[in-house]
């Protein structure tokens, strides 16, 4: 039953998002033809009158990619706390609860769901800014391979070790990244279930300041521990400056284990409310 739940929630998140998607990319190919041409404008133009009109259009296409960028994660934050509050605390939630599944399958499909979608979102953003990009480097190809030529090579990975950075780290890096996303996730659902179990009326209102309210919390604690740890680490370095790795990755490590805290937390709270305080009335 959990992929079949799966199946139906990417098909929601699917029917807005993948023409959203197509339609970002579309453009994005048509902004990029116009990037390469204005940028030739801007620097090879006899005429100072059309350089400056080239390079204010051009403006406007680089603040129109950038603005595009926040479309995408406010798409996916509207319709993944739309699923949620529909399925479980509208009349939709009648249909959820009388299902032969369970409520742990109903939030790992929400959750995996919402997540696909973000990974999906970013991967199209980075697309777009790729492909807008690739219209300038080709129109100044000659240009930008003098500049290459001319420049000394990046950071290499025996450079990053230096710096105290290794396959572990990076690891650790991901895990951590992980389970922010999965722990916003779930402080999202937990919000929107305390705020339904709350009020009758007006639920969205109080779920808005039940996640101003719970995010409060947890961004303290958050603070709190980044400070102590940073503290830590600093004290550390100084003393211990070839630790410098060890040191970073136990930093990590500390703040990957506050954010299972958070997600555990968060998930069965979640569960409880779910399973013994709904009230559809």
């Amino acid at each position: 039953m959990f992929g079949k739940c799966l199946k139906y929630e990417l098909r929601s998140y699917s029917r807005l998002l993948v023409p959203t998607f197509i339609a970002i990319m579309a453009v994005s190919v048509l902004m990029s033809v116009a990037v390469g041409v204005l940028t030739r404008l801007v620097g090879y133009s006899q005429n100072e009158l059309i350089g400056a009109i080239a390079a204010i259009l051009l403006y406007f296409i680089i603040l129109a990619v950038y603005l595009s960028l926040f479309i995408i994660p406010v798409m996916v934050f509207v319709l993944t706390v739309r699923r949620f509050y529909t399925s479980f605390f509208t009349d939709e939630g009648y249909l959820t609860f009388t299902l032969p599944v369970s409520v742990d399958h109903h939030l790992m499909s929400k959750l995996l769901a919402a997540a696909i979608a973000d990974i999906f979102g970013v991967i199209t953003a980075i697309l777009s800014v790729v492909i807008v990009a690739s219209g300038a480097f080709i129109a100044n190809a000659d240009i930008i391979k003098n500049l290459i030529g001319s420049t000394t090579p990046g950071m290499s990975f025996e450079d990053l070790k230096m710096l105290g950075v290794s396959v572990v780290t990076i690891i650790i890096f991901i895990v951590t990244a992980i389970l922010g996303v999965i722990a916003n996730y779930l402080l999202l659902y937990l919000s929107i279930s305390l705020g339904c179990m709350l009020a009758k009326k007006h639920r969205l209102i109080v779920c808005g300041a039940c996640y101003l309210g719970v995010n409060t919390v947890v961004s303290t604690l958050s603070s709190v521990v980044s400070t102590v740890i940073m503290f830590v680490m600093t004290s550390a370095m100084i003393t211990q400056i070839d630790q410098v790795g060890i040191i970073f990755n136990a930093m990590l490590g500390v703040i990957s284990v506050f954010l299972a805290i958070e997600v555990v937390a968060c998930y069965f709270i979640t569960r409880y409310i779910l399973k013994n305080k709904v009230n559809l009335d």
